[in-house]
């Protein structure tokens, strides 16, 4: 049964491989910074157009922060990955992406109680698997 968030994290893992692939390909003349910069303005500018389809409620000054940190970190993370597939063996860096399978599984568990059923861990063990194997 597909639904809106299993399409959406299908097209973003696609879209996350793609920009892998590119960022290798991309010369060592042009900085980190201006390719992580330039895929964090796509990216806002996706979310920016999608937004149009979305319901608007006000938002607290927690949640205010808790956005502007999460951005924050998206940005440290995608330089730390243009970095890492620019500079390392792609075998080498893939192993750690899948991390953060395990990590969201974890966080999905201590902050909502959610556990994966036998699907998705199928899912998990199927993409993992093939990551790590290739």
């Amino acid at each position: 049964h597909m639904n809106i968030a299993a399409i959406t994290a299908l097209v973003s893992a696609i879209l996350a491989a793609i920009r892998d692939l590119v960022t290798r390909r991309i010369g060592n003349h042009v900085p980190s910074t201006v390719i992580s910069l330039t895929a964090t303005i796509i990216v806002g500018l996706s979310a920016f157009t999608l937004g149009f389809f979305e319901t608007w409620v006000p938002i607290r000054r927690i949640e205010t922060l808790y956005v502007g940190g999460a951005a924050v970190l998206v940005s440290l993370g995608s330089f730390c990955i243009v970095n890492a597939f620019r500079n390392t063996d792609v075998g080498v860096v893939t192993g750690y992406r899948y991390s953060g399978v395990a990590f969201a599984v974890l966080i999905g568990y201590l902050l909502w109680g959610e556990v994966p059923d036998a699907w998705a861990v199928t899912g998990i063990a199927l993409i993992a698997g093939s990551g790590l194997y290739t």
